[in-house]
């Protein structure tokens, strides 16, 4: 979650004018969004509490409570205020999208799924969204599906690794090795020093018979400490 303000400047602004004061759900919300976006998650959730506390119904209070017990590993506890702001505003895709995030994170991929389906209904071009739900549709087997969830994503946001990463599994399955790799070397391209990323290229040189160029991946995983490379640079590269 991306804040793009300074918060401590918008409330004495909003004292100034009269239009927020301390203790009210809407101060405490915003300092919670503050310690949010400082990192600290443990004081943020106080600040959330106090604010629903004083607000019941303050969507984007439990919407960010959320956000926090997610980074504090607390699933059910995020899951739950997902399900509360849903309930007071069905018509976020925001919330949506947070709340398959957190059932992916707890083995519901069909749950996920939905949410994320919500999301792009109420959002068409809402990429995060696609992205995740290309995510599912890879593990699930639907890679023709997959790749046009991705197709999109790479459309709008071009410079996102992670796009590429999953379109690179999915061409693969459906057998298109060279598109594979060309995403890959995006992926090495936008990250020189991811050693995984390499050893991926690597695997699919081999299998498309290319193996000058993947003994020479597997070499550069190697030395980046990748010890699953040994094992191919031995039975691949003598």
């Amino acid at each position: 979650m991306k804040i793009f303000f300074n918060v401590s400047l918008l409330l004495l602004i909003l004292f100034s004018a009269g239009k927020i004061f301390p203790q009210s759900a809407e101060y405490y919300f915003l300092k919670g969004v503050e310690f949010l976006e400082d990192e600290n998650f443990n004081q943020a959730l106080i600040y959330f509490d106090l604010s629903i506390e004083k607000d019941p119904e303050l969507v984007e209070a439990y919407n960010n409570r959320g956000i926090v017990k997610d980074k504090l590993e607390n699933y059910e506890g995020a899951l739950k205020d997902f399900n509360k702001a849903v309930q007071l505003n069905s018509e976020y895709p925001e919330i949506f999208f947070n709340r398959g995030s957190v059932l992916e994170k707890l083995g519901d991929q069909k749950g996920a799924l939905e949410d994320y389906n919500t999301a792009i209904n109420i959002d068409r071009l809402y990429a995060k969204a696609y992205l995740n739900r290309g995510g599912i549709k890879n593990e699930i087997g639907d890679y023709q599906g997959a790749l046009e969830d991705l197709d999109f994503v790479i459309s709008v946001h071009y410079e996102l690794s992670q796009a590429y990463w999953n379109r690179a599994i999915s061409k693969e399955k459906l057998n298109n090795l060279i598109g594979a790799i060309d995403d890959i070397s995006k992926v090495i391209d936008m990250n020189p020093e991811y050693a995984e990323a390499y050893f991926y290229r690597a695997k699919l040189e081999i299998v498309s018979g290319d193996k000058e160029n993947a003994c020479k991946d597997l070499q550069k995983a190697y030395e980046m400490n990748y010890e699953e490379a040994l094992e191919l640079i031995n039975s691949n590269c003598k």
